[in-house]
């Protein structure tokens, strides 16, 4: 049930930001320093502090197909970290359980630019760059699967890898 008087926009904002809160809770439930980054830094929404390091982390949220659209992907002067927020539904007993993947930001940005390069060269008369996104299949599931993004790719690598974040070897 939503509030009165709440937009579309309003509700999907609201369930981002929830997305972002239970990320965090989950690094401090590791025993990690995390919170919240202001609005709009970087398109950066947590801060989290491993040992003598610092990462932001870029929280995505899906309801539905394994599909988070990622714009353009920031590899650069800071470690950063995606966190990739699945729910099944909406329905309440689904928001109980969501799965987060926890993807760096280069295998993100790989496996993004695999994808748009193979869905150019068969959608040739496609204008504009499309929409960049993290998916799971992949539409050119053949040609991704031959690149190491085939189905269930993320739930191999990636899903709820709190202990590889921890120790160094999330890659």
């Amino acid at each position: 049930m939503s509030a009165p008087n709440t937009t579309s926009q309003d509700r999907k904002v609201k369930f981002g930001e929830s997305s972002e809160l239970l990320v965090a809770s989950r690094f401090l439930a590791h025993g990690l320093v995390a919170g919240q980054l202001p609005r709009g830094y970087k398109s950066d929404d947590l801060y989290v502090e491993l040992g003598k390091e610092a990462f932001h982390v870029q929280v995505k949220t899906r309801v539905g197909p394994k599909s988070w659209p990622t714009g353009l992907n920031i590899v650069g002067e800071v470690k950063r970290v995606y966190a990739l927020v699945h729910y099944r539904s909406l329905k309440p007993e689904d928001l109980i359980e969501p799965v987060i993947y926890l993807v760096p930001s280069l295998v993100v940005k790989h496996a993004v630019e695999t994808h748009t390069r193979h869905y150019r060269k068969s959608h040739p008369n496609q204008k504009g760059p499309g929409v960049p996104a993290v998916a799971d299949p992949w539409r050119e599931q053949e040609k991704m699967e031959r690149a190491g993004y085939g189905k269930g790719w993320l739930d191999e690598r990636y899903r709820e890898q709190w202990t590889a974040f921890m120790s160094g070897r999330l890659a």
